[in-house]
């Protein structure tokens, strides 16, 4: 999930996943979403994966997901994932 989409294909392709299921908050605020808990999957990542680090994550010293978010987490798999299409929805508020 912290590798860009080819990567992270390969790493899918060799566990034999067809599917993954990613848990995202939105508009509705979720905050124990999988975005919220991603720096946890990239210390794991890091582990098995040394060219993932923690670091790379990080903007201006900060765990960012908006405008400020390094090129690194905007090109990961769960960033992706999470924000796909999120511009096109439409909200009633």
């Amino acid at each position: 999930m912290s590798s860009n989409e080819e990567d992270a294909f390969k790493v899918a392709k060799s566990l034999d996943a067809d599917y993954v299921l990613v848990i995202f908050g939105g508009y509705s605020h979720y905050s124990g979403d999988d975005i919220n808990k991603f720096l946890w999957m990239v210390r794991i990542a890091g582990g098995v994966y040394p060219h993932i680090k923690e670091s790379n994550y990080f903007g201006n010293g900060k765990y960012r997901i908006d405008n400020q978010a390094t090129k690194t987490m905007l090109n990961c798999l769960m960033y992706k994932l999470s924000y796909y299409r999120f511009d096109e929805v439409k909200t009633s508020h």
